[in-house]
């Protein structure tokens, strides 16, 4: 799997595991690089936002799209490889983990406000 189709795959499973859009493409950007920090431990912070660059810019397959204001939807296509995904893996433990990972960090940066997340990743 090539690295950009790995961060479309996490954008869907943040899309698609609240019922919320995602405030920014900077809450989008940080909220990927926690929850797949595990699967991507060597990784820096600097590379994994110059990966993150196309989603703001080309998002492929249209499975989620950005508002005028700025948030980030997942889109019917998007909901439905979400659903795919939970389906073929919901006996998967790694991936019930990763779900559920997925919500907390939801709840938690999506309240944040950019300043707050940009003060908490230069710590």
């Amino acid at each position: 799997m090539k690295p950009e189709e790995g961060i479309e795959r996490y954008t869907v499973l943040l899309l698609g595991a609240v019922d919320r859009p995602i405030p920014s493409f900077l809450h989008l950007q940080r909220e990927l690089f926690v929850i797949s920090e595990r699967d991507h431990g060597d990784i820096t912070k600097e590379t994994y936002q110059n990966q993150c660059r196309d989603l703001d810019v080309k998002p492929t397959k249209r499975l989620y799209e950005r508002d005028q204001k700025g948030n980030f939807h997942i889109t019917p296509m998007g909901k439905k490889v979400y659903n795919e995904l939970v389906k073929v893996y919901r006996n998967d433990l790694k991936f019930r983990e990763l779900i559920n990972r997925t919500k907390l960090v939801r709840k938690l940066y999506d309240s944040m406000s950019e300043e707050e997340l940009l003060y908490l990743f230069s710590t």
